[in-house]
């Protein structure tokens, strides 16, 4: 028997309700009298599932962590597992089938509580602590919006990852022309530049990368916009703060991407490095085709193995994106 912990997003008294067809007391909550069976029997074995207020016993292979008060349980019986990894596809492939037609039917939606893997506090370099001053710089609306939208997600590693991508991404274009604007004058300066030449405009216009609507393709604005905000000497610091995030940088993160920093080579500029990393998981959360080549994972999943590593790179591009902040402020006008 393994029982596994429901997560509704509804109130409780709500789900109770639309699950049982009938109000429901939390004094029937409380003494653990509601509950739903479903059995299935074949020659091999008969399977029972049961949603229920039970509290005791919990043997869950998919949460470790304290129950709410008061959350449903599913209890799977009749089922036995050759090893554990077979035995968390398997409940979780029968979970999610059951909670999702009862998504179908009552309209209810419904979740596997999971355990997250502890995530480490961030550290970051020593800075003396000071007194807090009358604000003397304004940040631009929208990207300080998603920005504080990344930091209230918490509980939900994709949508943070992405939330504070869009807070870098929102600079793409003016730090991608102010590039295209220095190329294109630094080529006109030149005096050999003769604009009737069809090869000397070629150059011109290769050097500017034209798309529509941008300066470059997705990648290279973000390496433009990551090398015109952050110093790279504070971003080395950043990241050999410790030999444990020294390590994780430098190394291939299986299932996560396989975008080293050359932390190791002492002369490097890391800044394209960690725009190349920032990007590759970045499109790996927002790209839906799941192709994948010699066991490679194209995408990542909500409440995956590989999602539960992101916290170093969600503390990483949080650093990137409040440096790009910084970097784009104004002063206060009042």
């Amino acid at each position: 028997m393994t029982l596994i912990e429901v997560r509704p997003v509804r109130p409780l008294v709500a789900f109770y309700r639309s699950l049982f067809g009938r109000a429901v007391t939390i004094q029937e909550i409380d003494g653990s009298n509601l509950s739903l069976d479903l059995t299935r029997e074949d020659h091999l074995a008969t399977i029972k599932l049961t949603i229920s207020t039970k509290r005791s016993a919990i043997l869950s292979v998919l949460s470790r962590s304290a129950v709410i008060p008061r959350a449903p349980v599913l209890k799977i019986e009749g089922l036995t597992f050759s090893t554990h990894d077979r035995a968390v596809t398997l409940l979780e492939k029968i979970a999610n089938s059951l909670l999702f037609q009862i998504d179908l039917n009552y309209n209810t939606p419904l979740g596997l509580r999971k355990s997250r893997r502890m995530r480490p506090a961030s550290r970051r370099p020593a800075k003396d602590r000071k007194e807090l001053e009358f604000p003397l710089h304004e940040y631009d609306d929208a990207p300080i919006a998603l920005y504080w939208y990344a930091r209230s997600a918490t509980q939900m590693p994709l949508l943070q990852y992405l939330a504070y991508y869009q807070t870098i991404e929102f600079y793409f274009p003016s730090y991608a022309e102010a590039e295209a604007r220095r190329e294109v004058r630094v080529i006109l300066k030149d005096p050999t530049f003769r604009p009737d030449h069809d090869a000397d405009m070629g150059i011109l216009l290769s050097s500017m990368r034209i798309t529509p609507g941008f300066y470059g393709d997705e990648r290279t604005q973000l390496r433009t916009t990551l090398n015109a905000c952050l110093s790279a000497e504070e971003l080395r610091s950043y990241l050999e703060v410790d030999d444990a995030r020294k390590k994780f940088f430098s190394s291939k993160t299986k299932g996560l991407t396989d975008q080293r920093v050359a932390l190791n080579t002492p002369s490097a500029d890391l800044r394209n490095d960690v725009a190349d990393r920032i990007y590759d998981i970045r499109c790996k959360i927002v790209h839906t085709k799941g192709l994948a080549v010699e066991g490679k994972v194209d995408l990542l999943l909500p409440f995956s193995k590989e999602a539960e590593l992101l916290y170093a790179d969600i503390d990483l591009i949080q650093y990137v994106a409040r440096q790009v902040l910084i970097a784009a402020s104004s002063t206060l006008s009042l």
